[in-house]
Formats: C-alpha cells, sequence, structure tokens
C-alpha cells in the first residue's frame, strides 16, 4: 500500500515537473501563455531594441490596431490617434507614459489624456503641442522605464509625464512582509500554479462574459482605420453601459482587487522594511529618471489615487471583510496608512526636483461636490465622470510647463 501511495506521488510530481516545464517552454514564445503564467514575482528581465519588439512582447496587453470602445488604437497598439515622427518643428510634446489609467478602458474621445491634451490647446492658445498617450495595460514600474527609453529617442519629447497608480504600482507592503509560508512564496514563482490561478480568476471574476469581446471587436467586415478614429458600423456606448459604469468584476474578484490595493497602505512599524520593499520601484524610477535627463528632457510625475484612498468608508469595510481571511487574519484600520505611497512618491521627487502633482485631493473634492461615480462599480477604473477630474487636474499641473506666460 505504501509503495503505491508512493508511485502515485512520484507520478504526480513528474506530471507536475513536466507542466512546469512546458509552460516555460511555451511562454518562451507567447506573450498570452507568458502573462496567464507569470506574475510581478516572475517577470523576465529583457532589453528591446525597438519600440515594436516591445510591444510584440505584450500581445496580452495592447494590439495594434484594435478596437477599443468603439475606436481604432493607433499602430503601436496605444489609445490614442497616430504618432507623428518626426516630431514636427517647433512642437511641444508630451508623453505619457502610465498602466491602464493613462490608456483609460473608455471610449477615446473621453480618455484622461485626450482630455488633458484638449485642455492644454485650450489653455496655452495658438501654441503646438501634443500629449502622446503610451499607457499600456498591466504595465509598472520596470515597463515605464523601457517604454522611456524606447520612446525618447523616437518621439523627442520635451516632458515625459509618468502617471503613478497607487492602487497596484507600489509595492504590496502586506504581502512583501506577510506572505504565510515559504511554500507560498515559492508558488508565486511557479508558472503551473499561477496559470491556473488566473485562469480561474479570468472565468469567474466577470460578471458580464461577453463584455470584453463586446467593446473590443468590430463589425465584420470592417476596414482598419487610423488610432483615435471611430469604428465603422460600432455604435457608441450609452452613459449607463456597464462598460462604462459597472459593474464589471463578481463581488468575490472585486474584493481580490480591493485587497491588493489595500497591501499598498499597510504601514509596518520597521520603517527599514518600507524602504527595502520599495527599492526595486524606485531604482526603476531612478533609471527613468536618467534616460529623460540624458536625451534632455523633463520628467514630471502624477499620482493616480485608489479608490480606497478616496472612498475612507469603502476602506474601512473592505479592512474589516479581509481581516477574516487567512492572509489577511487580525489586519486593523490603525495599521493602514492611505498615504504611505503618496508619501514615498512625494519624497522622491522633493529630492530630485521632480514636478509632481498628487490627484487624490481633486478626487476627494470631486467625490463631496456631487455623487455621480468616480470609479465603475465592482472594479478600480475610472468612469467618464473620473476621467474628466484627472483631466481637469493634470491639465491645471502641465499647462504651467507646457506654456509658460
Amino acid at each position: 500500500m505504501i509503495g503505491r501511495l508512493g508511485l502515485v506521488a512520484l507520478g504526480i510530481l513528474v506530471a507536475v515537473g513536466l507542466g512546469e516545464g512546458i509552460l516555460r517552454v511555451a511562454a518562451a514564445f507567447d506573450s498570452r501563455v507568458r502573462f496567464l503564467a507569470t506574475g510581478h514575482a516572475t517577470r523576465p528581465e529583457a532589453r528591446y531594441a525597438t519600440l515594436e519588439a516591445f510591444i510584440a512582447a505584450q500581445a496580452a496587453h495592447i494590439t495594434p490596431h484594435k478596437p477599443w470602445y468603439s475606436y481604432w488604437s493607433n499602430r503601436f497598439g496605444f489609445h490614442d490617434e497616430e504618432f507623428v515622427e518626426p516630431k514636427p518643428a517647433g512642437r511641444l510634446r508630451i508623453l505619457a507614459i502610465g498602466d491602464s489609467f493613462t490608456f483609460a478602458p473608455v471610449p477615446y474621445p473621453q480618455g484622461v489624456m485626450t482630455l488633458t491634451e484638449a485642455g492644454l490647446r485650450a489653455r496655452c492658445g495658438d501654441r503646438d503641442l501634443d500629449v502622446l498617450n503610451m499607457g499600456l495595460m498591466g504595465a509598472g514600474a520596470p515597463e515605464y522605464r523601457i517604454m522611456a527609453g524606447l520612446g525618447l529617442p523616437r518621439f523627442a519629447p520635451d516632458l515625459v509625464l509618468v502617471n503613478v497608480f497607487v492602487g497596484n504600482d507600489p509595492p504590496d507592503m502586506h504581502r512583501y512582509l506577510r506572505d504565510r509560508s515559504p511554500f507560498e512564496r515559492a508558488l508565486r514563482h511557479s508558472y503551473l500554479w499561477t496559470l491556473g490561478k488566473n485562469v480561474v480568476r479570468a472565468k469567474g471574476g466577470l460578471r458580464e462574459i461577453g463584455l470584453p469581446a463586446r467593446v473590443t471587436t468590430a463589425p465584420s467586415g470592417t476596414a482598419v482605420a487610423p488610432g483615435g478614429t471611430p469604428v465603422a458600423g460600432a455604435r457608441e456606448l450609452a452613459p449607463d453601459d456597464p462598460a462604462l459604469i459597472g459593474p464589471l468584476l463578481s463581488d468575490a474578484a472585486y474584493l481580490e482587487v480591493l485587497a491588493s490595493d489595500l497591501g499598498r497602505f499597510y504601514r509596518p512599524r520597521d520603517e527599514r522594511a518600507i524602504r527595502s520593499a520599495w527599492a526595486p520601484t524606485l531604482a526603476d524610477l531612478d533609471g527613468l529618471l536618467r534616460a529623460v535627463r540624458g536625451a534632455g528632457s523633463r520628467l514630471v510625475l502624477a499620482i493616480f489615487p485608489s479608490v480606497l484612498q478616496v472612498d475612507p468608508g469603502l476602506r474601512d469595510a473592505t479592512v474589516t471583510r479581509v481581516a477574516t481571511s487567512l492572509r489577511y487574519r487580525g489586519l486593523s484600520a490603525a495599521e493602514i496608512d492611505p498615504d504611505l505611497p503618496n508619501a514615498r512618491l512625494r519624497e522622491f521627487a522633493e529630492t530630485r526636483a521632480i514636478p509632481l502633482v498628487d490627484l487624490t485631493p481633486a478626487f476627494v473634492a470631486a467625490r463631496g461636490t456631487d455623487p455621480a461615480p468616480l470609479y465603475k462599480r465592482n472594479d478600480n477604473h475610472w468612469t467618464p465622470r473620473g476621467n474628466r477630474v484627472a483631466a481637469d487636474a493634470l491639465t491645471a499641473f502641465l499647462a504651467p510647463l507646457a506654456c509658460p506666460r
């Protein structure tokens, strides 16, 4: 009996090892497999000769000339008009880098960077300027550094705006310090485990299973058009469409998102632990800064807030709900500092003379004056109104830099 159990265990180990090996080979050739089978902990460092090569490696997140919310992405896959190359003489150019918030999961005319560009043109009068939106879904500080390095020589921006989303760009302090065991830490590096977990999440996370196809698919026979133009035959989304205001995720999936956001605000007593956890992120931002200054451009930073910073009631409720789970057992509101990541970024910017704007006060003020939602229900992304609030704050911040009087 014991011998048979040993053979079964050995067979399971061989199968797991074989599956792990096959997945690692597949991930090396297919970015979609790599996306599902890896997390930030296993993200490989790579060098790219061109922006096109980088985009090809991000196929799970970005596709050239793809419909997004009834508008075409550009030839790189960014949610913007086609980028003009080379930069016209005399034009002031801002290169905006960030994640899905910068990309903007709303129709192109309603996106934060589209509205910011329009606001700057209105504020700057006759000044010839453009804002290139290089928002990439799923990106973080390592990708921001890579995109800056590839975009600077090609697009010759005068300003590089890096939009840091507090919900997932900073380190998850709670996970960094409180992973349950060495076994769990090891599992985070397993392609097989991560793939299975992500497939389960993907299948059960969305309330409306057909939503991704509905907002990212062109009608049959539609010809590709330049970035930023409407998709022929596609309908405009109604203001109350769930794609724009939610709900998007199941309650369980949304709680996972909120718990991940919450981990960024966990403050341990040991200041050295905070600095250690933040070191890789700040190293990437320092590398980005060197590239920007080396190209003769100027770096500016913007902090995009998590919904948990804007809605204290939701933050307290999230603490209460997750504190009963195994991972967060015993967590209390006293251990949560919603300004922790913002303070780290302010310190980083101040010591390097980088202009910075924190959009958190603008969102808190907007929530206090109008009950209309800023974030989609059961999703941490902005509604069209949230994009407008962000664009107004960015415009006010950037105008003195782009067109000083």
